[in-house]
C-alpha cells in the first residue's frame, strides 16, 4: 500500500512536468505553422538562441536583406518581464519591431510570443535588437528564440 501511495504522489508531482513544452518545441511549432501558410511562400532564415546573463538585457543579431523583401519575426521567451525586439538600420534609426501598431503579442503554451512584419523598400543591413526591458527582477537566465522568416521572391505565382 505504501508503494502505491508513493507512486501516486510521484505521479501527481511529475504530471505538471510532463505537459510542459520546451522553448525549442514551441519555436518549432511556430516555424512549422509559418511554413504551412498557403498564401505566402515563406523561407525560414533561421532561429537565433540567446540566454540573458549578467547586466546585458539584450543582444543584437544582423541580417542583410534585399530591397522589396518582406520579413517576419517572432520573439519567444518564458518571462513575466516586458520583452521586445526592434530592427534598426546601420545608422541606428528605428525601422520596425514589437512596439509597432501591427505587431502582436500573445501567450503560447506558457511562453510569451511577439511578432511583427515589415517590407523593406531598399537593401539594408538589419540590426536586430532583442531582450527584456530594465526593471524586471527575474531577468537573469531568461531564454529567447528569435525566429526570422522572409518571403521567397523566386516562388512561382
Amino acid at each position: 500500500m505504501k508503494s502505491l501511495t508513493a507512486f501516486l504522489i510521484l505521479m501527481l508531482w511529475i504530471q505538471p512536468l510532463l505537459g510542459q513544452e520546451s522553448i525549442d518545441d514551441v519555436a518549432n511549432l511556430i516555424r512549422e505553422s509559418q511554413m504551412k501558410d498557403e498564401t505566402t511562400d515563406w523561407v525560414h532564415f533561421g532561429t537565433f538562441d540567446y540566454t540573458l546573463k549578467g547586466v546585458n538585457n539584450k543582444t543584437t543579431s544582423y541580417l542583410r536583406v534585399e530591397g522589396n523583401t518582406t520579413v517576419r519575426m517572432y520573439l519567444l521567451a518564458k518571462t513575466d518581464c516586458y520583452m521586445f525586439f526592434d530592427v534598426r538600420d546601420q545608422k541606428e534609426a528605428y525601422v520596425f519591431g514589437s512596439n509597432d501598431d501591427i505587431s502582436l503579442e500573445t501567450e503560447l503554451m506558457g511562453y510569451k510570443a511577439a511578432t511583427s512584419i515589415y517590407t523593406t523598400p531598399d537593401q539594408f543591413m538589419m540590426n536586430i535588437n532583442y531582450g527584456l526591458r530594465w526593471g524586471c527582477q527575474k531577468m537573469i537566465d531568461t531564454q529567447f528564440r528569435l525566429l526570422v522568416f522572409y518571403v521567397n521572391k523566386n516562388a512561382d505565382d
